[in-house]
This record gives C-alpha cells, sequence and structure tokens, in this order.
C-alpha cells in the first residue's frame, strides 16, 4: 500500500470542504443583508460587493467540484483546495474591510477557510502556516487599504489576535483530524483482515466437505431413506446440507461483486418459483405464504440474481414472522422505465435505526439475537448486492399496523 502524499486531499475532505463551503455562503449572505438592511453607513460599498461576488463564485465552484477524486485527481485535489481557499481568504479580508468596525462579527468568517485546510490538507504544519497565513492577510487588508496602522501596543494586539486564535483552532482541528485519518486506517486493516479470514475460512471449511458429501451419497445409495440406518444417513445429510449452506453463505460474504447477465425476466414467474420453494419452511413455522396476484411486470435483471433476492427476502420475512402469520408477495409496473417487487409481513417489525442498518454485513438485529434465529446477517447484505447491480434499490419500511415491507425497484425490460 503506497503512503499518501503529504498534501494529499482524499475525495471525502474534498466533498466535504464542498459542503461546508455552503455554511460560509450562508454566513456571508447573512452578512451581506445585514449590512444593507443596517443602512448605508455599514454597507461597504464596492469592498463588500466584491467580496461576496468572491465566495460566491468560490461556492459555485466547491458544487461542480467531482464526488470522487482518484490518484490522478489528486493533483487537481489539492490545486482545488488551494484556489477555493484562497478565493474565500480574498473574499473575507473584503468583506472585513467593508464592515469593520461597525459589524465586528465578520472577524469569525475567517474561521472557516482555517478550519477547511487543518481538515483538508494531511500535513499539519502546512495546514496551520497556511490557515495562520489567511488569518494575517485578513487581519492586515483593512490596514493596508486604509494606510493606517496600529500607535500602541493595545491595539497590536487587537490586530494579532485574530491570527493567533486562528493559528491554535487550526492546531486543534488538526490534531482531531489526524486521529479520525488514523481511526479510518485502523478500520480499513480491520476489514481486510476480516475479508482474508472469510476467504481463507471458506475455503477451509469447504474443502473437507466436499469428500464427506460424497461418501454420504455413496452410504445412501446402499441405504434406502426408509431403513434404520437410511434414516439416520437422512438426518446427517440435513446437517451436511446446512453447513454446506452456511459455508456457501461464508464464501458470498466474501466476495459480494455478483455477475449478472441481465434480460427480460416475469416477475410473476420468478416470484411464484421463490415462494413455492418457500412453502416448506413457511408451514414448519405456521407461517402463510401468499402471491398477490396481479398483471406481470417484466423486469430486465438476471433471473438467478433475482429469484436468490426474493428467496432471500422471503427466508428473512419467514424467520422473524410468528406462528399463524402471514408473509405476501406482489409486483408492479411504476411506468416504463421501473418495476417493483414487494416482500410483506406482519411480524413484530423494525426499528428505524435497525432498517438503517439491515443490510450491513454481519449485523443482527436484538430479536434475531434473543430469538437464537439462525444465520449470518448476509441475507440483506446479499439482496442489496443483487439489486445495486442491476442498477435497482432496495428499502425496508415500516408496514402498519406491524411489520415490515422490503420494497425492491428494478429497471423494466423495454418492448
Amino acid at each position: 500500500m503506497s503512503r499518501p502524499t503529504a498534501l494529499h486531499v482524499s475525495a471525502d475532505r474534498l466533498q466535504v470542504f464542498a459542503r461546508s463551503q455552503l455554511a460560509l455562503f450562508a454566513a456571508v449572505v447573512v452578512l451581506a443583508l445585514g449590512a444593507a438592511f443596517a443602512g448605508p453607513a455599514v454597507t461597504g460599498g464596492i469592498l463588500l460587493a466584491v467580496g461576496v461576488l468572491l465566495v460566491t463564485a468560490a461556492t459555485i465552484a466547491a458544487l461542480l467540484l467531482p464526488g470522487r477524486a482518484g490518484v490522478r485527481e489528486r493533483r487537481f485535489a489539492l490545486l482545488a483546495l488551494a484556489a477555493l481557499a484562497t478565493t474565500d481568504t480574498v473574499g473575507i479580508a473584503l468583506m472585513r474591510t467593508a464592515l469593520l468596525p461597525e459589524l465586528p462579527v465578520v472577524d469569525l468568517l475567517a474561521v472557516f477557510p482555517a478550519l477547511w485546510l487543518a481538515y483538508g490538507v494531511r500535513h499539519e504544519k502546512a495546514a496551520v502556516i497556511t490557515a495562520t497565513f489567511s488569518a494575517v492577510v485578513m487581519t492586515l487588508t483593512p490596514l493596508l487599504i486604509a494606510t493606517e496602522f496600529p500607535g500602541d501596543p493595545t491595539e497590536w494586539v487587537d490586530v494579532l489576535a485574530l491570527p493567533v486564535l486562528v493559528l491554535l483552532i487550526s492546531l486543534v482541528v488538526g490534531i482531531a483530524a489526524r486521529r479520525m485519518r488514523a481511526t479510518q486506517e485502523e478500520l480499513a486493516t480491520a476489514l481486510e483482515i476480516r475479508e482474508e479470514f472469510l476467504r481463507t475460512a471458506s475455503h477451509e471449511l469447504r474443502t473437507p466437505l466436499t469428500p464427506v458429501a460424497g461418501y454420504l451419497s455413496l452410504l445412501q445409495e446402499e441405504h434406502p431413506e426408509h431403513t434404520p440406518t437410511g434414516r439416520v444417513l437422512a438426518v446427517v445429510q440435513g446437517s451436511v446440507d446446512t453447513l454446506v449452506d452456511r459455508v456457501a453463505a461464508l464464501t458470498s460474504a466474501a466476495d459480494l461483486s455478483p455477475k449478472s447477465n441481465p434480460r427480460p425476466v416475469s416477475l410473476r414467474t420468478v416470484a411464484g418459483a421463490s415462494v413455492n420453494a418457500a412453502r416448506r419452511a413457511a408451514t414448519q413455522r405456521g407461517v402463510t405464504v401468499q402471491v398477490e396476484e396481479a398483471a406481470d411486470a417484466m423486469a430486465f435483471a438476471d433471473p438467478d440474481g433475482v429469484r436468490t433476492a426474493i428467496a432471500e427476502l422471503l427466508d428473512n420475512a419467514i424467520k422473524f414472522s410468528s406462528a399463524g402469520s402471514r408473509v405476501s408477495v406482489s409486483w408492479a409496473a411504476v411506468d416504463d422505465l421501473v418495476v417493483r417487487l414487494i416482500v410483506a409481513d406482519d411480524g413484530p417489525g423494525m426499528t428505524a435505526d435497525e432498517r438503517s442498518r439491515a443490510f450491513e454485513r454481519f449485523y443482527r438485529t436484538p430479536a434475531a439475537r434473543e430469538g437464537a434465529i439462525g444465520g449470518f446477517g448476509l441475507g440483506l447484505t446479499r439482496v442489496r448486492a443483487i439489486v445495486e447491480a442491476h442498477g435497482g434499490t432496495v428499502q425496508l419500511k415500516q408496514q402498519h399496523p406491524r411489520g415490515v415491507r422490503a420494497v425492491v425497484t428494478l429497471p423494466a425490460a423495454r418492448g
């Protein structure tokens, strides 16, 4: 793994900068309106107008920055950050010149570029020096324009207070940003270790299972299921099948990049097949699975992928439903571009926090843990991977008065 350059600006920090620019723009608008409302004595004339225009231009440029930056865009990202910070600095300096001393609150605007530089530039010294230099420019600009300099120590202290405060703020933010980056790197390392463990564990478990399944099949041929030995072997076969499914789940968790071969797919057909396959498990739990018949809807998707996604949603709904409850599957064409599939249950439901985290890998709700409901917490993760690979969406919504609706949208088949 290559070490980032000292002045590397990553995509997430570039996005944060672009969004934070809006806060500065809002503050500038408030001050400009306040100055206009206060009357001609505080409007500041051309300097205020130019300052507002510069910050506005920087805001528009920030909104146009790309959402992601790769290796080739690092230099552009750094230059963009420097250009925007410089534009803001000049704009704030002109506004400060125009509004001081009538509106001393304008000094607070100097904090914005300092915060962004301290957060966006990896090299803390460079960020602190640049932010402090910007504060000095903002402080000296009114003096240079008026060609008047402090005449006593008290006035000099007042002039230098802003750069010193900005310096201290930059140091604090820089320390916090450094710790945040260290935490992110630790998290990335932990995730990499987890992925490697999943790959290794799934391989090591799958290897010995292959001969076990093979020999078990040979034994079942010699001992039919109606014999005492055959009944025992059938029980063993069920346990082996469960173990194979668990290993397959671990394997799929290590690679959530489903390959798809999209073509026109009848949701009525694939949903019906998935429901038929789920009826046995539903019957064992005393749950009724129903298909809400409607006009067919054709999706442009991979049939196996859609079937797997529906099966996972049904399995999840059945496992969390109590005896006597109902699970339903429905579909509809939203318009010429999108089709929608819904799997709904009237079980205990989920909280808003549980619904927001349900698609995370290995996440299991408190109800799943307390009820000892089996699974690794990968089903919904797999559903999202399949649906998003088709350019669709999947959401969990509260069902009224109780239960959960899983709403899947997929591209519609044209023609």
